[in-house]
Formats: structure tokens, C-alpha cells, sequence
């Protein structure tokens, strides 16, 4: 089985990338994907979530430089033992 995607442009299918070589005779099987974005949901769901993010936004910010200052200092240690 191989794999070749296709844009639908104007009437026509249109390969994206390299397709194989395919015999005279041989039956190709398409499957749609629906790559559309629904963005009334999006929006929903950035705005349900909104407040969230500021409450744990320091509490995320203190441990990033935690974990970063622990990796520096690890990382010294590492360097001065050359």
C-alpha cells in the first residue's frame, strides 16, 4: 500500500510531493480528510479556558525557572569536571 496526498483544486487532483510509479490498470482507493477548523469551537474553547491559564501562570513561571536553575547548576558541575 502506498500513500499519496492529493489537493482537490479546481475540478481536479492536484499530487502533493512525490507520487510513486503506478501500472496501467491499477485502482487508487482516496480518502478524504477534513483539514477544515471549525473556529467558533476554537474560540469557545480559548474562552471557557481563559482564566485558567492566568491563575496557574506564576505557579508554571516558578517552576520553569526551578527546573531551569537546576539544570544550570547541573550543568556546571558537569563542565567543571572536564
Amino acid at each position: 500500500m502506498k500513500t499519496i496526498t492529493l489537493r482537490y483544486q479546481n475540478g481536479h487532483f492536484i499530487p502533493i510531493g512525490e507520487v510513486p510509479p503506478i501500472a496501467e490498470r491499477h485502482e487508487v482507493v482516496i480518502t478524504l480528510l477534513d483539514t477544515s477548523i471549525n473556529w467558533d469551537a476554537y474560540i469557545e474553547m480559548l474562552d471557557k479556558t481563559e482564566g485558567m491559564w492566568t491563575d496557574i501562570g506564576q505557579e508554571l513561571e516558578d517552576t520553569i525557572n526551578e527546573a531551569r536553575q537546576g539544570w544550570d547548576e547541573e550543568w556546571q558541575k558537569r563542565l567543571n569536571s572536564l
